[in-house]
């Protein structure tokens, strides 16, 4: 009985290793695999990009560098220069014909501010607004408790202010 357990037990471990060796080479496999869709993928992308990108790259900078070729930078020079003496001569001529004009504005529009200011601290501060129910609430706090209650119908003792504001609502 024992021998066969022992045979039993032993011919487990050796399908167990055999199981994991399975498993083992699937598993390589699907790496090995992987590494070949990686190459050949990385392969397709080479043979796109130097039989269509690259060439068009270097299409575009001998485009680039035809183009300015064809540029007289010394005459663009030139002609920036050119722009920024006359663009300067008119701010100079701006500033220099208008400096009378701004000098009238700013007195004109500093006599007027002036003036708004004398009339105003000759005219008397308007009175603030008042609502209309203060006039009933100052009436109204010169009666007594008593009378506040039997104006209100309010049967319970109550501060005068509370009656006040019971008779204005």
């Amino acid at each position: 009985m024992i021998h066969t357990l022992t045979t039993l037990v032993s011919g487990i471990e050796l399908l167990t290793e055999i199981s994991l060796a399975g498993v083992l080479l699937m598993a390589i496999d699907r790496l090995a695999a992987a590494v070949r869709f990686t190459y050949a993928a990385g392969r397709f992308c080479g043979r796109c990009w130097f039989r269509y990108g690259q060439p068009a790259l270097l299409a575009a900078a001998d485009g680039i560098s035809w183009l300015l070729a064809q540029i007289d930078w010394a005459e663009v020079r030139g002609t920036v220069a050119d722009g920024a003496r006359v663009l300067i001569a008119a701010v100079i001529t701006v500033a220099i014909t208008a400096q009378p004009l701004l000098v009238r504005c700013s007195a004109a529009i500093g006599r007027r501010y002036a003036a708004l200011l004398v009339r105003a601290a000759d005219e008397p501060a308007p009175a603030p607004l008042q609502h209309p129910l203060v006039a009933l609430a100052a009436e109204l706090e010169q009666l007594t408790c008593k009378e506040l209650r039997a104006l209100t119908g309010c049967r319970r003792k109550t501060s005068k202010a509370q009656l006040i504001a019971m008779a204005l609502a």
